[in-house]
């Protein structure tokens, strides 16, 4: 079942990625759709099956999410001092939920979920908004992410300082969005601000 479940969303995830991120489909529809594949290729057509299945990976999701550990620190130590907003691409059932279950939502003075607003990362027009929520002008703005095309490439078509937050030390391919600062560790912006 482990494996037919991860060919299911290796092939049904791309067909739905952008809805999700786009507030046209829920995590929970798309999570109830892809256990119902996996079990009729299990030789299982239960819904009831695949509904429980949801019901279990949903109370279980909420308690298997962490923040990085340089993560509240650097939060802590820029809210004095900086106007902050946090934007995302996702649905905003599991976007929310996991803000909420991080305990972060009251760090930022904005939030910018994509499934809430019909437009994502890399749409210059998220940028703008959150520009326009923390009152700020793109020329005084920051933004961090992990997504070259996404974070940095949205970021810089909106005029923001664009900070590729590049964990796990990627190459960036020739194509690729070239950002402002690269960071390891969310630590480092301590000495670039």
């Amino acid at each position: 079942m482990f494996e037919a479940n991860n060919r299911i969303w290796q092939s049904y995830w791309p067909t739905v990625e952008e809805k999700w991120a786009l507030g046209k489909a829920s995590s929970t529809a798309i999570s109830l759709e892809a256990w119902r594949q996996t079990l009729r290729h299990c030789g299982r057509d239960d819904d009831s099956l695949a509904r429980s299945a949801v019901e279990i990976l949903s109370e279980k999701r909420w308690k298997m999410i962490n923040l990085y550990d340089d993560v509240r620190e650097t939060l802590d130590l820029l809210k004095p001092n900086y106007r902050l907003a946090l934007i995302t691409n996702g649905a905003s059932d599991t976007q929310r939920g996991s803000i909420r279950a991080l305990g972060i939502e009251q760090m930022f003075d904005a939030v910018i979920i994509s499934g809430e607003i019909g437009i994502q990362k890399p749409d210059l027009s998220v940028f703008r908004l959150a520009l326009s929520k923390l009152r700020v002008e793109a020329k005084n703005a920051w933004h961090v992410g992990d997504n070259l095309r996404q974070d940095v490439g949205g970021a810089q078509s909106a005029g923001l300082t664009a900070v590729w937050l590049n964990r796990a030390g990627v190459a960036r391919k020739e194509n690729d969005p070239e950002p402002d600062c690269t960071i390891r560790s969310l630590r480092e912006l301590h000495s670039l601000l």
